[in-house]
């Protein structure tokens, strides 16, 4: 007897909400970075800050890249967003020149950012 039992979706109340946050990183010195540059730089220097366990803790991710701008989509848990500014506060220099982190917009969907 073959019976498919189906499972309840979770209520939305229990499920980990995310906020994304649009940042710019404002060079002093003109720099060059292709997009995977720009991905190591981040990665090293969040998870330098907060360790593996913080990483995992905020619910950091990366979701998109544009090396030219200097800009980046960045994904967290709720409630998070103040530490990913002030981790991103504390990156100083990328590649020997001189950096100004900017968080451009916070938002609860990726919609609310494009729509900037």
């Amino acid at each position: 007897m073959n019976v498919k039992l189906k499972r309840k979706p979770i209520p939305s109340s229990l499920r980990e909400k995310h906020r994304y946050l649009f940042i710019e990183l404002i060079p002093l010195k003109p720099l060059s970075l292709n997009d995977w540059e720009f991905k190591e730089v981040l990665s090293r220097h969040f998870t330098g800050f907060f360790g593996l366990k913080g990483i995992a803790f905020t619910g950091y991710q990366l979701i998109n890249v544009n090396a030219g701008n200097l800009t980046a989509v960045l994904k967290c848990f709720q409630g998070f967003e103040d530490e990913l500014k002030a981790a991103l506060v504390c990156l100083g220099e990328v590649k020997g020149v001189k950096v100004i982190p900017f968080t451009r917009k916070a938002s609860g969907t990726l919609k609310g950012l494009s729509k900037q």
